[in-house]
């Protein structure tokens, strides 16, 4: 009984342990919310920065978020490759993280009726020129960073407790 006590004790104790790092922001979705708007929308969801259920591995738009951790020094980017920069892709309501999500193009086509008018198409290139800057860098251009939340470290009190209580039960 006393062994099964203390290997109880120690699985509680590595689960809180480990619970400071399976844990994920949601202030930092209530942050991306508040900034443009999106609460009632379809980015309101943890897929915004996660691939996969539950909030699975940081998706490209999430890796970009949490080098920088400023929503405005990674809207100019395009996080997911698509052609479409974050905050068009936010715009528009679809995922900057996700490839396979990008904004309608709506083509808009034109009948020439004279024959005399000449119409001549005008392209355009756009470059996106992206700069990587420091997010202390960043913090002072904008000023719309999000802080990294620091846990009270309580999980990590009550798991060395724990371990503590396993080994004096085990001495008895």
């Amino acid at each position: 009984m006393k062994y099964k006590l203390i290997l109880l004790f120690i699985l509680v104790a590595i689960v809180l342990m480990g619970a400071p790092m399976v844990s994920a922001k949601s202030s930092y979705l209530s942050s991306f919310n508040q900034h443009y708007n999106t609460g009632d929308t379809r980015l309101n969801t943890c897929d915004l920065c996660h691939s996969g259920s539950n909030g699975g591995s940081l998706n490209p738009y999430g890796r970009a978020y949490s080098n920088t951790m400023s929503f405005t020094g990674i809207e100019g980017q395009d996080s997911d490759g698509d052609g479409f920069t974050n905050l068009e892709e936010i715009n528009a309501l679809t995922f900057p993280g996700d490839p396979t999500d990008y904004p309608v193009i709506e083509t808009v086509a034109t009948v020439n009726t004279t024959p005399e008018v000449i119409e001549s198409v005008v392209t355009e290139s756009v470059v996106n020129d992206t700069t990587n800057i420091s997010a202390q860098d960043n913090a002072e251009t904008t000023g719309t960073t999000t802080s990294d939340q620091q846990s009270p470290g309580f999980e990590s009190i009550i798991a060395v407790f724990t371990i503590l209580a396993a080994l004096y039960l085990g001495k008895k």
